[in-house]
């Protein structure tokens, strides 16, 4: 069985997709990169000719003072604060580049990402929660942003200037050197030690703070039924939970830098002491000069810094790869519902007859045994309004988001005017079929904003007229603003009628040939949905509609009524035949009505 797009973001990434990626970001900035390259060089050449000149100023200028000729040491004096000078010159030069560097490699990355979630099917999102997803968006991609904002260049400029700094020891003094190499095999040894712990150890820190995210996301965005349930208690424990692993994680870390550190630490002294006593007994037999040895336990001293600054850089380099990890496999995950290679356009005009053929459907990772469709057939003609009738669970919805194709059917066929929805891109699928559920998504801005979402140059003329044509015009005009009056993310202090009318005339403005909706009208109360049935008919006059009832008034607009169960059609006919037929779903209904 192929990979669900959602396992591929939730198996454990190797780093190999994450270095991918990075190197990827980075390929249009090869030019860039190779000017921070001679500027990095260039900048660590300079900063380690400190303690040569220290050297220098010890052996020649130290003797030639007490000879009273102070040229030469002027000369040294002179030498230090210019590369002092110039040093600061090219590092501020470096750091303003690698940060220009650093922030368009980080705003790609955002864009690619953002661009890839809102590609991902609406079950990708479903699946995954959308703690998860912010969970990407924020924790993961700071980590990356850490890196490029100081541990990436230092990572770099550490290296650099180890390696210089032994290239001139060896250049001074060959045996010294070799003894400063020697200290560096048991410290090789100790930074892979830690950089493998570290790695694992950051990996799960990036989970264990997805998660903690993801739950106040969760919990943040549904404290409405926290609060009306009293799982407050609850709540909180589950973040109490969550904040301990994360706390554990954490520990797990400190206790590696309590041997990593310290151990250091002790190497680097033990080197300055060997370093002290071999060169101390070549001063005294004159075979070394004594500046070159200060110059030593002076590179000693400068090579300690970035060696123990290199850690914290690969510390944040594992963390960033963590983080990366976890986006790439966002990125990379296959699509549930693919864009077709070849897209077969759809007959012009579209007329808006609905198949499904033979269709099977199951959702992945639910746990059921038994598919939600098995075998479905149905045909929608062009222009219909079917009224569609079963209880919960039935497949309804299922059947909706098939034909919306917002999933895929497992075996079988979604068919629009001849073409199978797999065949048809997108976009044009989008223009031509449009699912109105009975959660309206209102998003912060105004009226005549969210009204364009689904057709942006619609004119002020086509708001009104649209408005006008499904009922919402008045409450519009009510308004303080009218069509100006901004309104808060989810349509906060609209009333659901509103804001359902609303979603009417969005979908009336984006004129689409297939309209379904979804208990649209489940959340309003009976003389809320009684006063918008005008509106409702105007909106699915026209188009093939497909309208999930839940009331009679609902299905008294439709010319015909299906009925799920079962795993397929059960009963099909007009209402009144229906009725006849003593259908259970439709009598049901009638008796709630009191009819």
């Amino acid at each position: 069985m192929a990979e669900s797009a959602l396992d591929s973001v939730r198996r454990r990434p190797g780093a190999a997709p994450a270095v991918a990626l990075l190197g990827d970001l980075l390929q249009p900035h090869r030019s860039a990169l190779s000017v921070l390259l001679v500027l990095a060089v260039l900048q660590t050449a300079v900063s380690v000719t400190g303690p040569w000149l220290v050297g220098v100023a010890i052996d020649v200028g130290l003797s030639e003072g007490l000879a009273g000729r102070i040229a030469p040491v002027i000369g040294v004096v002179a030498a230090l604060a210019g590369s002092a000078v110039l040093s600061g010159l090219l590092n501020r030069l470096w750091i303003n580049r690698a940060g220009v560097l650093g922030q368009e490699v980080l705003l790609a990355l955002r864009t690619r990402v953002f661009d890839r979630l809102q590609r991902h099917s609406v079950a990708f999102h479903d699946r995954l929660g959308v703690g998860q997803v912010t969970a990407r968006l924020t924790s993961d991609i700071a980590t990356v942003d850490a890196l490029f904002g100081t541990a990436l260049t230092g990572l770099l400029q550490a290296v650099l200037t180890v390696i210089v700094i032994m290239v001139v020891m060896i250049v001074l003094d060959p045996l010294l050197a070799l003894v400063t190499v020697l200290a560096l095999v048991p410290l090789a040894v100790l930074t892979a030690w830690y950089s493998l712990r570290s790695a694992a150890a950051y990996r799960d820190q990036q989970a264990a703070a997805a998660a903690l995210t993801g739950h106040v996301v969760e919990t943040l965005d549904g404290i409405h039924a926290v609060q009306a349930y009293t799982r407050e208690p609850q709540a909180a424990a589950a973040y109490t939970a969550l904040s301990d692993q994360s706390r554990a994680v954490g520990e797990r870390q400190v206790r590696l830098g309590t041997v990593y550190f310290p151990a250091m630490e002790l190497i680097f002294g033990l080197t300055t002491a060997v370093l002290l006593v071999a060169g101390g007994f070549r001063v005294a037999d004159h075979s070394l000069q004594i500046g070159i040895l200060a110059a030593f336990i002076l590179y000693v001293a400068q090579l300690f810094g970035p060696v123990l600054s290199l850690t914290g850089f690969v510390d944040a380099l594992q963390s960033a790869i963590a983080g990366l990890e976890r986006v790439a496999a966002v990125i990379n995950a296959p699509d549930d519902v693919p864009e077709p290679e070849q897209p077969i356009p759809l007959p012009r005009p579209v007329h808006g007859r609905v198949e499904l053929r033979a269709v099977r459907f199951g959702y992945p990772g639910s746990g059921r045994t038994v598919p939600v469709l098995n075998g479905l057939e149905l045909d929608l003609p062009a222009g219909s309004t079917t009224a569609m009738l079963g209880a919960t669970g039935a497949g309804k919805s299922t059947i909706a988001k098939l034909i919306a194709r917002l999933h895929d059917p497992n075996a079988g066929q979604v068919i629009l005017d001849g073409v199978d929805l797999r065949q048809v891109a997108d976009a044009e699928l989008r223009r031509s079929v449009n699912l109105i559920t009975q959660e309206t998504q209102l998003f912060a801005g105004t009226i005549a904003d969210n009204l364009r979402f689904g057709r942006p140059d619609a004119t002020d003329d086509d708001l009104v007229a649209a408005a006008r044509s499904v009922g919402a015009d008045a409450f519009i005009e009510r308004l303080s603003d009218g069509y100006a009056t901004l309104v808060q993310a989810r349509g906060t202090g609209l009333s659901a009628g509103q804001r359902q009318l609303l979603a009417f005339t969005r979908a009336l403005l984006a004129d689409p040939t297939v309209l379904i909706l979804d208990e649209a009208t489940s959340a309003l109360d009976v003389p809320t949905e009684r006063a918008i049935q005008t509106g409702l008919r105007n909106l699915l006059r026209g188009r093939t509609a497909i309208v999930i009832a839940h009331r009679l008034s609902t299905v008294e607009i439709a010319d015909r009524v299906v009925v799920i169960a079962d795993q397929r059609v059960t009963a099909d006919g007009s209402p009144a035949d229906l009725l006849r037929r003593g259908v259970p779903e439709l009598v049901a209904l009638h008796r709630d009505a009191g009819e």
